[in-house]
């Protein structure tokens, strides 16, 4: 009877609790992956030759709001590491080195291009060859991020700046 009654008794605060619960809803958490309205054009990464363990990838960035933004990290799930480099001649030698990211003031284009401002992308999960897509994620303190698919080519693009302006 003790046993009946306690059955009976957990399945009407089930019974009542279920209606409760189903109207309960959350409030969905803010995503810290909000696109951040940057553009992204003429991305690329050099082909390299099999067993590489280093790539390069390039593109132009523009930042056409108002408000400053600054890029602090890239993430690629095709490579290890990815990391921002740029290029300087010192002593009539070119040297690249690696920076913790770059700022891109109200309406600034951020060019990486061979001999400059570069990604270097290093550990490849998978040889690429030209036409393979590689997807790639731009991160902005406090800003959000950029998604984008960038092509690997063989010849890349040439010339000093970006066929988009």
């Amino acid at each position: 009877m003790i046993a009946t009654r306690l059955v009976l008794a957990a399945a009407l605060a089930v019974a009542f609790a279920a209606p409760a619960a189903a109207k309960w809803h959350p409030k969905p958490k803010p995503s810290r992956m909000t696109e951040v309205p940057v553009s992204v054009t003429d991305a690329w990464i050099r082909e390299a030759p099999p067993g590489a363990s280093a790539l390069a990838a390039y593109m132009l960035v523009v930042n056409p709001t108002k408000k400053g933004l600054s890029l602090t990290r890239v993430t690629s799930p095709s490579f290890g590491e990815v990391q921002m480099h740029v290029s300087e001649v010192k002593d009539g030698m070119a040297h690249m080195k690696q920076v913790p990211g770059f700022t891109l003031g109200p309406g600034a284009r951020l060019v990486f291009k061979p001999g400059g401002n570069h990604l270097m992308l290093l550990k490849p999960k998978k040889a690429l060859k030209a036409g393979d897509v590689v997807p790639m994620v731009l991160e902005f303190d406090g800003a959000g991020v950029r998604s984008l698919q960038v092509k690997v080519l063989s010849q890349g693009i040439t010339g000093d700046t970006p066929h988009h302006p």
